[in-house]
């Protein structure tokens, strides 16, 4: 299967470890910033004993929410610098920790945000317009919806190959010419990806879920540690997802 040439280069290629191993740690960091902000929120998402203590004030709230923002566009730059280096068929498709995923993010976002915008208009006009109606068609319209952000994805991965802004981008009829191309393509990889996330997400959720007696510190250790590598593995198959739309995106072109 494509898939696993995919893992083997997202695994492969210089200084793959030393970039994983920093890629987990601030998988880890995030996760740490993202549970002290919920926190303030009471009981909504964890076990109270993940909990190491309520921010004190706004102003650290604030701090970590910030940070994990920061680490978030962090994520999100880091996949289109992989998306880049796939399209321009670099042998090294990991990118080194360093502060171009920043500014692969601020390139990407004109385009990003003008079809998030788009997209989002055309959802509530379509469940308004439904709701309204009364309609039962409702929830297809909700499932055709999702089912076409890969295809959007495919056409960011075919602007991030140079940056450089062309009409097309903007049209949306470029999008219906995409999924008329590649919608086989994209059903295979999706089916891909969701059969092998299934044994490691899996097992991280038979962790979160285990309780080892009244060890307290030990359970708090162990789901934490699990919490941060199931993030870990979100990133990973979401930026092998995005090697696999952007190889679709590639034949698209030729």
């Amino acid at each position: 299967m494509e898939i696993f040439k995919y893992f083997k280069q997202i695994y492969g290629g210089k200084n793959a470890l030393a970039n994983h191993i920093s890629l987990l740690s601030l998988a880890g960091i995030f996760v740490i910033l993202f549970i002290k902000y919920t926190a303030s929120w009471g009981n909504l998402l964890f076990y109270e004993n993940f909990y190491i203590s309520v921010p004190s004030s706004n102003k650290e709230l604030w701090a970590y929410l910030f940070f994990s923002m920061i680490l978030g566009i962090y994520f999100i730059g880091y996949g289109i610098n992989i998306v880049h280096n796939v399209m321009n068929d670099k042998s090294s498709v990991l990118s080194d920790i360093t502060l171009q995923p920043f500014t692969a993010f601020v390139k990407m976002l004109p385009l990003a945000v003008y079809w998030f915008i788009y997209y989002s208009c055309i959802c509530f006009v379509g469940i308004f317009v439904l709701l309204k109606l009364n309609s039962v068609f409702i929830y297809l319209f909700a499932s055709i919806m999702i089912c076409v952000i890969p295809f959007v994805l495919i056409l960011l991965s075919r602007f991030a190959k140079d940056f450089s802004f062309e009409k097309q981008f903007f049209n949306f009829f470029s999008i219906l010419k995409i999924i008329e191309k590649s919608l086989g393509d994209v059903i295979y990889l999706s089916m891909g990806i969701v059969t092998a996330a299934i044994l490691p997400f899996f097992a991280v959720y038979k962790i979160l879920t285990y309780t080892m007696g009244d060890i307290t510190n030990l359970n708090l250790i162990i789901k934490l540690g699990a919490l941060c590598v199931g993030f870990y593995l979100f990133l990973i198959f979401k930026y092998v997802y995005l090697i696999g739309l952007s190889n679709i995106a590639k034949n698209f072109l030729k």
